[in-house]
């Protein structure tokens, strides 16, 4: 491992540690296993694009957004982020098949009452 430091904006020093080298084989490997991936990955694609339509029209007319069509839409985001980051070296950890639809961590974000509500008026605009 190395590390290496460069000035960040403001003046900030930035560390990363990183392998000093790489496999010879590690990205030919990588390229070979993404395949089955990519063949899984294009098919998702081709649903989740239909299934955003379906999702973007219910929304229009029920004006609410349907759990179970924003579940799959962010597993599909979960899954192409998984695969891209194996894909590129950013993780060693081969991407696992795993479709569940689930939501994940949900927290409940308290709103802040100190906050200044938006200024809907736009006065900036002479509206």
């Amino acid at each position: 491992m190395t590390s290496s430091t460069t000035p960040a904006a403001g003046g900030d020093i930035l560390v990363v540690d990183s392998p000093y080298e790489i496999a010879n084989w590690r990205p030919l490997v990588s390229w070979v296993l993404f395949i089955p991936q990519a063949i899984i990955l294009c098919a998702l694609r081709a649903v989740a694009g239909v299934v955003f339509f379906i999702y973007w029209i219910a929304l229009l007319v029920t004006g609410q957004l349907h759990p179970g069509m924003f579940g799959l839409l962010a597993m599909y985001e979960r899954y192409s982020q998984r695969v891209t980051g194996f894909l590129f070296g950013n993780t060693g950890q081969y991407a696992p098949f795993d479709f569940t639809i689930g939501g994940g961590r949900q927290r409940r974000v308290p709103a802040d009452q100190s906050r200044v509500p938006i200024d809907t008026t736009y006065p900036r605009f002479g509206l």
